[in-house]
């Protein structure tokens, strides 16, 4: 978040206009956070957290991606390659100071939008992404639930669809959280 919230804040001040100032933004930031100690280790496996990866299919049910349950570290294909779930993870043991074990769980499919795919009752994935909770029930309670949308969500061919995001994100978030909780139930 910091390195982003830098890069955006340069952004709008204008400072950004060569490719030349961005990477040495990106340059200076990213020692910032090595020598804050936050890319330390990248290589060694968290000691409480662990990762999954499945992805939705068109006909029903999930891909598993990453075999199953594995220790969180760089190269265990937690996703072919990690993105947020490795931050988040490291961040969540080493700086926040979880002391339960903990499981990230991936749930993506790339070029998808909420409401076309995702959106409770009506989106393509929406079961699989229920059952993916679901089928956690009795190993622990869900904490969070991150949600990251790429370009999909900001346009089409047909329409303006960044007008409708804030309704179909809430929607989503609200049916996720229905799901989360039974789950964690004994």
């Amino acid at each position: 978040d910091d390195l982003f919230n830098v890069i955006h804040a340069q952004q709008i001040a204008g400072n950004l206009s060569a490719p030349v100032s961005v990477s040495l933004l990106l340059a200076n930031e990213t020692m910032k956070l090595y020598n804050d100690g936050l890319l330390n280790d990248l290589d060694t496996a968290l000691t409480l957290g662990r990762c999954s990866f499945v992805i939705p299919q068109d006909a029903g049910g999930v891909e598993d991606r990453s075999g199953g349950s594995k220790p969180t570290v760089w190269n265990s294909d937690c996703g072919g390659t990690f993105g947020h779930e490795l931050t988040f993870s490291r961040t969540l043991e080493m700086q926040m100071g979880q002391q339960n074990s903990f499981e990230t769980v991936k749930n993506a499919h790339g070029g998808t939008e909420i409401h076309k795919h995702w959106y409770p009752g009506y989106g393509s994935y929406w079961d699989q992404l229920r059952e993916s909770i679901v089928s956690k029930k009795g190993l622990g309670n869900w904490k969070g639930f991150i949600w990251h949308q790429g370009t999909q969500e900001v346009w089409n061919e047909y329409e303006d669809t960044s007008l409708t995001y804030l309704g179909n994100l809430t929607g989503l978030i609200r049916e996720v959280r229905v799901a989360m909780f039974a789950a964690s139930l004994p």
